[in-house]
């Protein structure tokens, strides 16, 4: 299972999920450290 952190414009988003597709995706309503490279599983 892979996690990236993104900026959105309702806030930082954790994404998780493999190859075969997105498990969950989750507005977090704390400061993260954003995925500055998205792993291939989440593209």
């Amino acid at each position: 299972m892979e996690t990236a952190y993104i900026q959105t414009p309702l806030g930082i988003a954790k994404l998780k999920g493999d190859e075969n597709g997105l498990n969950s995706i989750t507005v977090l309503d704390v400061e993260e450290e954003l995925t500055e490279v998205i792993p291939e599983a989440l593209e």
